[in-house]
């Protein structure tokens, strides 16, 4: 009967012990990447397809958080996190093309920054591809494709110009309320009318 006892209390320890080992683990795992959201996540994973949609949902709030921060690496490495489970959603997808823009506008030289406004692009459109009436998803293809334009020829650029437009304008067509892509359009049209001249 004490054998009993002691094997039981033993195996109780032993028990409880590997549940503070993982609780740790969950908590160091949380404090990496991003607090107490994502500690609700490692504790819980989605279910069902509500859960799932649900854990969509907080995690685009947060990469909005972080964008707001200016917290821009965070932010990318984040939306590649959740693009791991989520890979075809559109929302991800066009937040992770505006990081990657902003990564690119500090980068420091050309060289650096090639490679994220590729890696912008390519995010932004399979966004649109995805969902072709998401707002920020053309409105972020169409800037992604104006600095890309900068690494072509003359020719190119003046082709993907056009591209350009399109983008902007169905971004606006989509979401009127967004100031920001009329007024890349009218940029656009101040910079691009000699373009069209050239072109003809």
């Amino acid at each position: 009967m004490l054998k009993t006892t002691k094997t039981a209390a033993k195996t109780a320890r032993a028990a409880t012990a590997h549940d503070n080992r993982r609780r740790c683990r969950i908590n160091i795992a949380a404090a990496a990447l991003g607090g107490a959201a994502t500690l609700q996540a490692l504790t819980h994973p989605p279910a069902t397809a509500d859960d799932a949609h649900a854990s969509l949902t907080q995690s685009r709030h947060h990469t909005d958080a972080l964008f707001e921060q200016a917290k821009y690496h965070a932010l990318a490495d984040a939306l590649k996190k959740s693009l791991a489970h989520a890979p075809d959603d559109a929302q991800l997808l066009w937040r992770l093309a505006r990081a990657l823009v902003k990564l690119a506008d500090a980068a420091p030289d050309k060289k650096a920054k090639e490679p994220l406004l590729r890696e912008s692009l390519s995010a932004a459109e399979r966004a649109v591809g995805l969902q072709p009436d998401c707002a920020p998803a053309n409105k972020w293809l169409g800037i992604s494709l104006s600095k890309c334009s900068s690494f072509e020829g003359t020719k190119e650029t003046i082709k993907k110009s056009f591209l350009v437009r399109d983008r902007f304008e169905r971004a606006c067509a989509l979401d009127p309320a967004d100031a920001p892509p009329r007024h890349l359009l009218g940029l656009w049209c101040f910079e691009g009318a000699p373009l069209s001249r050239l072109e003809q």
